[in-house]
This record gives structure tokens, sequence and C-alpha cells, in this order.
């Protein structure tokens, strides 16, 4: 049996595809979206080994400490590259992060798993 828990949390930002394909050019100028966050940490215990609310604000620091600021510095990043960044902060963090979900508006979105 496999244990883990999930944090959610969203944020809201722009950004932009300058290489989008004709059939979605509106994607080439910057536009806003809700980022939707999900993250799944692993866990062998039965009872809070890692605290949701603790956890959850170590996401949001991270969030609003480096990863929004980096999305701020560049509009072209992707939802894949937001959820790499933030697993791989994550992970420096030493906490046993298993996957990070990042979707635009509840709808598309995408996964980095170990």
């Amino acid at each position: 049996m496999t244990k883990a828990i999930f944090i959610r949390t969203s944020f809201a930002s722009f950004h932009q595809w300058p290489e989008a394909p004709p059939q979605v050019a509106f994607l080439r100028n910057l536009h806003r979206h809700k980022f939707n966050v999900e993250v799944r940490f692993s866990v062998t215990e039965d009872d809070r080994q890692l605290e949701f609310f603790m956890t959850q604000a170590a996401v949001n620091k991270v969030l609003f400490e480096k990863v929004i600021p980096a999305l701020e510095k560049k509009r072209t990043m992707s939802c894949e590259m937001l959820a790499g960044l933030l697993f791989s902060l994550l992970e420096g963090l030493r906490l046993p992060v298993i996957s990070v979900s990042i979707d635009e508006d509840g709808e598309n979105g995408a996964i980095v798993s170990a």
C-alpha cells in the first residue's frame, strides 16, 4: 500500500506562447489565467506526518517567492515548465514530493512526477 497527501492552491498570472500555431494564434498575446496547483507528497504514517496547513504554507512560500517571480520575468513559461520548477524547488527543501500538477482555469494542464 502506498500513502500520499495532497494540497491544492492557486494563483492568478499572465503568460503567452509567441510560437503558437495559427489555429490558436490568440495564445501569442499575453493572457490571464487562474493557475490551479496540486502537489502530492509521499507519507508512510497515518497521523499527520505532513500537516496539511503547514505543507500548503510551504508550497505557497515557494510559489510566491520563486515560481511566480520566475513567470513574471519570463512570461513564456508553460504549465509544464511551472510544474517542473515547483517540483525541483520542493525537492530541494527535502519534501517527499511525488507529483506537481498545474492547470489553467480548471481545464487543461500539466503533471510532473517522480
